[in-house]
């Protein structure tokens, strides 16, 4: 019998494998306890508390998996794999002096009000930790780091009532140096200096639209995965349910997950690079154990916390940098975030908000913040027959289960 072993600063996981065949799964948080044990085609999930032991769970899951959900064949665990282990951060992440970086943030907020007019008041807030993560195995050496984050948020009001601007930014996804955290420090005065120019009076219609990676992270993906949740493609609603092995967006476009911090799921199915849609081309749904059967396909590693993908990374084959893009609009829209685009029907990607941050741009530059305006556009469209590009930059959002996506550039969206 072998055991695994993964451990979070919360969490921590422990699968037995008879073989390369996984036996049972032991999940502990500073809350509760769960025990999946796995037997032929039958799988069985007993919940605990914290103080649960695991022979007692145990021994109720041998009682209940006669009675335990029909599952697909248990595929074998890598247990020689390593392309899923959990990567440490780079050197330079590990070094930082968060003291240093912490003082930099502060003088930075300062330097801000130092530039924004007298009638404008700023508010920031500095937040700094470190988090610690290892994953072990048994009679194997133990990968253990720490991890730094700090986040930076700021806003610019008028009179304390009228809101100008607002930002909030973590740096866990690293630089290599400070010098690169004080290059990224100063676009960000550009951004605070841009949203102080005189809001731009714009009539309603269709114009090119660059999206933010973040508005892309709160909006775009969500109604993307929505396509691809099992509950929708089995009710029948989703738009993707007979699109296996099609063209549903843009040729340039792909969409993977590489599982680099987790090598399993929840319910214990191994994680695996996968390519979810391929120059456009859907090649798989993601199906938890509990929806395989109802499906009537096979299951995939798809349980994370509840979430579809342990990470996410959307990748385009036609890139610029972003300034390129931006100069390429003669008259257009710069979509920075938004409240939530949540007047439309998000599984059919249709997408409809007022945006909370967003730019005017003419004859390729920034001419000012458009305040209180609608923004309406289709997913399928701005990733598909409207696409012209994406920027070769990417943000990353999140620690454990992260997603990596780029500025994207389509030729129409509805402002109102």
């Amino acid at each position: 019998m072998n055991s695994l072993f993964l451990e979070t600063e919360t969490d921590a996981l422990k699968i037995q494998c008879e073989g390369t065949r996984i036996q049972s799964s032991d999940l502990i948080n500073r809350v509760s306890r769960q025990i999946k044990l796995y037997e032929n085609s039958r799988m069985v999930s007993v919940n605990g508390g914290f103080g649960s032991t695991q022979e007692t769970l145990m021994q109720m899951a041998r009682e209940l998996i006669a009675f335990g959900s029909e599952i697909t064949p248990m595929l074998d665990f890598p247990v020689n794999r390593r392309d899923t282990i959990a990567k440490p951060p780079e050197a330079f992440f590990q070094k930082m002096n968060g003291n240093e970086l912490r003082s930099f943030l502060r003088d930075f907020s300062r330097e801000f009000q130092a530039m924004i007019p007298e009638d404008v008041h700023l508010e920031s807030s500095i937040r700094t930790s470190r988090r610690r993560s290892s994953l072990k195995r048994e009679n194997d050496n133990q990968i253990v780091w720490e991890r730094l984050e700090s986040n930076l948020s700021i806003s610019l009001s008028r009179n304390l009532q009228s809101e100008l601007w607002s930002w909030y930014d973590s740096l866990s996804t690293p630089p290599e140096s400070m010098a690169a955290v004080r290059e990224w420090m100063g676009k960000l005065s550009r951004q605070v200096q841009q949203a102080l120019l005189p809001a731009a009076e714009i009539p309603a219609g269709i114009y090119p639209v660059l999206i933010a990676p973040q508005a892309t992270a709160s909006n775009l993906i969500p109604a993307l995965v929505s396509g691809l949740e099992p509950a929708n493609r089995f009710n029948q609603t989703s738009p993707l349910i007979k699109r296996l092995e099609e063209s549903i967006l843009h040729q340039t476009l792909s969409l993977k997950s590489d599982s680099p911090y987790r090598f399993s799921d929840d319910d214990g199915l191994p994680s695996s690079s996968m390519s979810w849609i391929q120059n456009g081309v859907l090649q798989a749904f993601p199906t938890p154990h509990d929806w395989a059967s109802r499906l009537k396909t096979d299951a995939m590693a798809a349980n994370f916390g509840g979430g579809l993908f342990s990470d996410l990374r959307l990748e385009s084959t036609q890139t610029h940098p972003i300034q390129e893009l931006i100069r390429q609009m003669d008259r257009g829209v710069l979509f920075i975030d938004s409240w939530g685009m949540t007047q439309g029907n998000l599984v059919s990607g249709e997408l409809s908000g007022l945006m909370h941050k967003a730019f005017w741009v003419e004859n390729g530059e920034i001419q000012g913040p458009l305040k209180g305006r609608t923004l309406s556009l289709n997913l399928y469209e701005v990733w598909g027959e409207d696409y012209l590009a994406s920027s070769e930059e990417t943000r990353t959002f999140g620690i454990y289960e992260p997603i990596t996506l780029p500025w994207t550039l389509a030729q129409k969206a509805q402002l109102a």
